[in-house]
């Protein structure tokens, strides 16, 4: 028993230390997340979700839709896809909860940043809330025909999507289960490891 309690121990000790590298190395790329195609076909995604905060986004080429991201043994978890051509955020914070480590217990990598500039981005969503302002959107339209996103960024013929030239959300608030984006820039970056539960909100 203590050789497979030490054993589970060092996974989760790894999957830390993995968040902890990634977000020091700046790939908070977890911010806003990538086409639907490549993110399924690329990685499957972690059993934690990641929350993200800002106070302001302003999106410019946008695109939304659903699919079903899946973690590596198979648990499924319905999203809507997000994408933007360009994006801007005031204010932000993103936080990944490692729950269970040994000998500390739930442990908070946190990254937070005045301003986060952002180009061809797009995260898979399971929750988004916030004030929200479209300009010259079309909704329902075949989300394997949407234009107004990051190249590529399009779902599955016959299910529904959304598009608009320009969105406005404030006091955002997102549950990510994975993002990615092909250019990021955090001005003023922090990032903070901390025992126990910081999130977002």
């Amino acid at each position: 028993m203590a050789e497979v309690h030490g054993r589970r121990g060092r996974i989760r000790w790894r999957h830390f230390l993995a968040i902890f590298v990634v977000g020091l190395a700046g790939a908070s790329a977890l911010v806003l997340g990538m086409a639907r195609g490549a993110l399924a076909v690329s990685f499957a995604v972690a059993s934690t979700p990641v929350k993200v905060s800002a106070d302001l986004l302003r999106g410019f080429g946008f695109v939304a839709y659903g699919v079903v991201d899946r973690e590596l043994n198979g648990t499924p978890h319905p999203v809507v896809v997000n994408g933007f051509r360009k994006l801007f955020l005031n204010g932000f914070c993103q936080s990944i909860v490692t729950p269970h480590v040994p000998l500390i217990g739930d442990v908070t990598l946190r990254v937070t940043a005045p301003a986060v500039e952002s180009e061809n981005s797009v995260a898979d969503l399971a929750f988004i809330a916030g004030d929200v302002t479209y300009e010259h959107i079309e909704v329902n339209i075949d989300a394997s025909i949407v234009t107004a996103g990051p190249p590529g960024a399009r779902g599955v013929p016959g299910t529904s999507g959304t598009q608009a030239a320009a969105v406005v959300v404030r006091n955002l608030r997102e549950v990510q289960w994975a993002s990615t984006a092909g250019r990021l820039h955090l001005s003023g970056m922090v990032t903070t490891v901390l025992p126990g539960r910081h999130e977002c909100f």
